[in-house]
């Protein structure tokens, strides 16, 4: 399971869904009518912890995914870090979350 391979969708509501698969087979998603699908360059720091959270389930990590999404985006968003999609937060998980999918070998 690899970062590439999770896509994310924007409701006009702003409900983020987050699609395995979704480029594969994109028959087998039902979207909203008010939902669109968005690049991994519109990704916010939220959307790269939730995804990673998935990928360290799927990769038997179960503790770690809890601490993931709990930990690391409660810390960016306690220090008040700037988590939006250019924000400082956001390219520091989106650096984490690959380096560590690539050091853990998860990436294949």
């Amino acid at each position: 399971m690899k970062l590439e391979d999770w896509t994310v969708s924007v409701s006009e509501n702003g409900r983020r869904d987050y699609l395995y698969g979704y480029f594969e087979c994109p028959e087998e998603f039902e979207l909203a009518e008010d939902e669109k699908v968005i690049d991994m360059s519109e990704w916010t720091a939220e959307d790269y912890i939730t995804i990673f959270s998935n990928i360290c389930e799927d990769n038997n990590a179960h503790g770690m995914a809890g601490h993931i999404t709990r930990d690391l985006l409660e810390a960016l968003t306690v220090a008040n870090i700037d988590c939006t999609v250019s924000g400082s937060g956001t390219i520091f998980a989106k650096n984490f979350v690959s380096n560590y999918i690539e050091a853990a070998r998860w990436n294949r």
